[in-house]
C-alpha cells in the first residue's frame, strides 16, 4: 500500500476540520474582535501601585 493515499486522506480531513472550525467561529461572531485583539499587546502597561511599608 502506498503512503500517498493516506497522506491525501489526512490532509483532506485536516482541511475539512479547519473549514468547519472557521465556519463555527463565523457563526458565533468570534471574528468581530480580531482587530482590537491584535492591537492589545501594543497598549502601554499601567503602572502598578505598591503599598509603602
Amino acid at each position: 500500500m502506498s503512503i500517498i493515499p493516506i497522506l491525501v486522506l489526512c490532509s483532506l480531513l485536516l482541511a475539512a476540520c479547519g473549514l468547519l472550525l472557521f465556519l463555527h467561529s463565523v457563526g458565533n461572531r468570534d471574528h468581530d474582535h480580531a482587530d482590537r485583539l491584535s492591537l492589545l499587546p501594543l497598549e502601554e502597561d499601567k503602572p502598578s501601585r505598591r503599598a509603602d511599608s
